[in-house]
């Protein structure tokens, strides 16, 4: 009778066992793909803002001066720098695998800064003599 409960034990003890290794595993697993579509999230985020900005400054450049379109648009933690310069917007973006580039050119001369921190930005996309600017303030 004592033999077959400790029996009994040790084979609760291996089912338990078991389990905590398949969960353990499980858990693994879902963090790793969890970061991965996080920083997909991210990244399309960037790429949706970007489009718009330069569809914008285009739409705002043939329209011509005192043109301008204000985007409301979220920035996310994990952008490094915006930069705007030679025709071209690029986000550097920070993920898991290390830092990417997200960048669009646009077909008309743009310039202006965006502010890089993680927060709701208006951004004025305004035309001027021969460019567009592009302010991004905290709002």
């Amino acid at each position: 009778m004592v033999n077959q409960k400790s029996q009994v034990s040790m084979e609760y003890l291996a089912i338990i066992g078991f389990v905590v290794v398949v969960v353990a595993v499980l858990v693994t697993i879902s963090m790793f793909y969890s970061k991965q579509v996080n920083d997909q999230v991210i990244i399309n985020q960037v790429d949706r803002l970007a489009k718009e900005l330069v569809d914008t400054s285009e739409k705002v450049y043939y329209w011509g001066p005192p043109s301008k379109i204000t985007i409301k648009s979220y920035i996310p933690a994990s952008v490094d720098s915006i930069s705007i310069a030679n025709n071209e917007i690029v986000f550097k973006v920070s993920t898991q695998h290390g830092s990417s580039d997200v960048a669009y050119k646009a077909s008309v001369n743009i310039t202006g800064a965006i502010d890089n921190s993680q927060g709701l930005r208006r951004i004025l996309v305004e035309s001027r003599d021969g460019f567009v600017l592009i302010n991004g303030t905290l709002s």
